[in-house]
């Protein structure tokens, strides 16, 4: 899996620069309520779980076959709406471009 790591909840988008962030931001219960759905940058479904014992999150690899680049750049376009990004940039923007301007929303220079 390539980070970063993009987590979607409903129409709500968070980036994550490494799995280890990721696993440790989001919440056991949500992951077990399935209240997410997680890709690396390539578009790559990842798995989220728990682990009972420790109640941490984890996230694995999926097949490689298993990628979706267009349900990802859906949920980062409906994102680049909300936060007024031209429409015309997102129209044209590959995902790589759309994941870069995400990263650059959620960390500030």
């Amino acid at each position: 899996m390539i980070p970063p790591i993009i987590v979607c909840e409903s129409d709500d988008l968070n980036i994550f620069l490494s799995v280890f962030d990721a696993e440790s931001y989001l919440e056991f219960i949500d992951v077990e309520n399935n209240e997410y759905i997680a890709f690396d940058s390539n578009g790559l479904c990842l798995d989220l779980g728990v682990n009972v014992e420790t109640q941490r999150v984890i996230i694995s690899q999926q097949s490689p076959i298993n990628r979706r680049p267009e349900l990802l750049r859906d949920k980062i376009e409906k994102f680049m709406r909300y936060m007024k990004v031209n429409p015309s940039w997102i129209e044209n923007a590959t995902l790589e471009g759309l994941i870069e301007k995400t990263v650059e929303f959620h960390f500030p220079k």
